[in-house]
């Protein structure tokens, strides 16, 4: 049996609402429109800044999930093996798909690609191996989007080791890493965005391991929250989307894009994430059919946004159609490729590559026994 920790639905369905708002974010470069822009102009401004309420929900989650399951080496190597369940066989399907589509433009065009042009073999090889943006690369190549899967990744293992070795420094290390990152960022004048430290770190996946360590700060100051009423998880949810909506308002070509968008990283996300997990009121959106909808598909979602987005692109549907009525054919196609994705990929390999490390606990178990006897 796998062992089951209770989810928190509004932070799954948060996570969804924050694949909707980078898809739209996407959107204006996939197709060179601004559809509702009158409503959307933060997203179509910066919405990119959604991606760190991510990595805020991925280091709160791991946190509350695995903080008192990875305490030997053997169940350090069954959390990574968790973790890869969860994000590589999607990431796996989405690059294949990619690579076909690309396939299409090269023999109509001649040119292998779309939006993202480091699409050789070596770019394709560092996908596999999930370091498409963690420092080797030239630049975004593939399915572009997935340069977060590949930084958070690595920051979930660093997670890991520290839950196997530093558990009970958790919180004071995180706090060492969220204040070196971003006094790193403001010292680079970069949040994600320029060239690469020493010509290989790669400012991504700084801006990474200052999401994600924040997120696990939010876990510690989550479980202190009992006894807080429920006006308090409110407050953070306002403080979380006005600091947000704030920080989306700021280009990123100004110059002071970096403190804006650290503030929607550091201030807008990690109080969103701390008041939805607190708020019976967004456990019970959450908990709604459509809530647990939006939260399930919404890691495929943001996997298949960009290959739907080509395979349009693909087939001159753009050409057919355009402003509203393509924005809605390409929500209807996002949305019901990942919610077919999420039940016959994600689903069935999460479940099966878990239930091996469910298998090899067992037969471990079973020798214990023998040898005990």
């Amino acid at each position: 049996m796998i062992n089951v920790t209770p989810r928190i639905a509004a932070l799954d369905c948060l996570r969804g609402l924050a694949a909707i708002v980078v898809l739209m974010w996407h959107y204006q470069f996939f197709f060179d429109d601004r559809p509702l822009s009158f409503l959307m102009t933060p997203v179509y401004v910066n919405g990119q800044v959604a991606v760190d309420t991510f990595f805020v929900i991925s280091g709160f989650v791991l946190t509350y999930v695995y903080s008192q399951r990875v305490n030997s080496t053997r169940s350090f190597w069954i959390y990574a093996l968790h973790r890869s369940a969860r994000l590589y066989p999607l990431h796996l399907a989405c690059l294949v798909a990619t690579g076909l589509i690309f396939l299409g433009f090269y023999l109509r065009s001649g040119t292998y690609g779309y939006v993202y042009d480091q699409n050789d073999v070596y770019h394709f090889l560092l996908n596999l191996a999930l370091l498409q943006y963690v420092g080797p690369q030239a630049g975004f190549s593939f399915n572009g989007p997935s340069w977060s899967i590949s930084t958070e990744f690595w920051a979930n293992m660093i997670v890991g080791l520290l839950l196997l070795g530093a558990r009970k420094h958790l919180a004071a290390v995180s706090a060492a890493i969220v204040f070196a990152t971003a006094a790193l960022s403001l010292i680079t004048n970069s949040f994600g965005e320029g060239h690469k430290l020493g010509g290989f770190l790669e400012p991504n996946l700084i801006r990474t391991f200052c999401g994600l360590f924040a997120g696990v700060l939010v876990f510690q100051a989550w479980r202190l929250r009992s006894g807080l009423p429920q006006i308090a998880a409110c407050g953070a949810i306002v403080v979380g989307i006005i600091t947000l909506l704030c920080g989306m308002m700021v280009p990123r070509s100004s110059q002071f894009a970096v403190y804006a968008e650290m503030a929607a990283a550091l201030i807008g996300s990690t109080t969103l994430v701390w008041g939805c997990a607190t708020s019976s009121a967004a456990r019970r959106i959450g908990e709604s059919v459509a809530g647990r909808w939006i939260g399930d598909i919404s890691y495929s979602v943001y996997m298949w946004h960009f290959p739907i987005a080509a395979l349009f692109v693909l087939t001159d549907l753009p050409r057919a159609i355009d402003g509203i009525p393509l924005l809605v054919t390409y929500l209807v196609a996002t949305f019901g490729a990942a919610t077919v994705s999420y039940r016959k990929i994600e689903q069935p390999s999460r479940y099966w590559i878990k239930s091996l490390a469910d298998d090899q606990k067992s037969v471990l178990a079973r020798g214990v026994t023998r040898v005990s006897r």
